[in-house]
């Protein structure tokens, strides 16, 4: 089972301005004075300098997070937190890896600030956390994980699983183990926001799920299988009944999938039920 993120640690950082600050967002100043438009645009346009320019880009990307923070209505606006999270995800490719930290950041505090403004963005914000979160390793890696989760539980929920499914469905990146268990995990996140109503607005996408579920519960990683079994069991839970459960199973899964599915859901309820502090477990 992947456990969800840490939370981000409050360690002492470096002061603000200088390259490789990664303040928390409650330790970034306010404003003296409501920043103009044309100081905003100065931002934008030093994220897009030169990859070799990276204390500016650090810079840029602390201010950017500072807007967030202390003056939301400057993105507010489609175009303008388009372009902001553009370059923000464009710089987690970054060689320098404070560059790609402190982009990783700034992309959860956006998620944390603008949560469904954000929806128009997560396909390429999504690709961007997914792939450092599975290629990445160490601090950026666990920077990753903390802006997936806030992706999951911040974004739209239709809107976060569909941007993952069309990750996760992509032959290119389906290979890597890491990407699948991401992957997996970020559906098992956003299953539990589903309500019924949700879902059966979303049928597409679900149905797209299940055909990738069945599969996973047999994939060759342990860790694949882990997490494929937890996400079938939030998505159980998410629909409307037992009868509905399997009606998606039979519609979209062979015989052989769909009796893996239904085996991982009653491991996982008798995994539950045996829990300390469940009703069985303590009578």
């Amino acid at each position: 089972m992947l456990e969800s993120p840490a939370p981000p640690r409050p360690p002492s950082r470096p002061r603000l301005g200088e390259g490789g600050a990664h303040a928390c967002a409650e330790d970034l100043p306010a404003f003296d004075h409501t920043p103009s438009e044309r100081w905003l645009d100065d931002v934008l346009r030093r994220l897009s300098l030169p990859a070799s320019d990276w204390s500016a880009h650090c810079e840029a990307l602390t201010a950017l997070r500072r807007v967030a923070r202390h003056a939301p209505h400057l993105l507010a606006t489609p175009p303008v937190l388009r372009q902001a999270a553009t370059v923000a995800a464009g710089l987690t490719e970054s060689p320098r890896a404070s560059v790609a930290r402190n982009a990783l950041i700034c992309l959860n505090d956006m998620l944390l600030t603008y949560r469904q403004q954000m929806d128009p963005e997560l396909d390429r914000v999504a690709l961007a956390c997914l792939k450092k979160a599975s290629d990445a390793s160490g601090f950026l890696s666990e920077e990753a994980d903390r802006t997936l989760a806030a992706l999951c539980r911040s974004a739209s929920e239709s809107r976060g699983l569909s941007a993952v499914l069309s990750i996760a469905a992509d032959a290119k990146f389906s290979k890597s183990v890491k990407l699948r268990v991401k992957c997996i995990w970020c559906f098992a996140t956003i299953l539990p926001r589903l309500g019924p109503r949700a879902l059966r607005g979303a049928s597409a996408d679900i149905d797209k799920l299940v055909r990738l579920l069945g599969p996973s519960l047999g994939d060759v990683s342990s860790e694949v299988r882990g997490v494929a079994r937890q996400a079938a069991a939030a998505l159980q839970a998410a629909v409307d009944s037992p009868e509905e459960f399997e009606r998606l199973l039979s519609k979209n899964l062979a015989t052989r999938d769909h009796a893996a599915v239904r085996r991982a859901v009653v491991a996982s309820s008798h995994i539950d039920a045996e829990a300390p502090g469940s009703r069985r477990h303590s009578e």
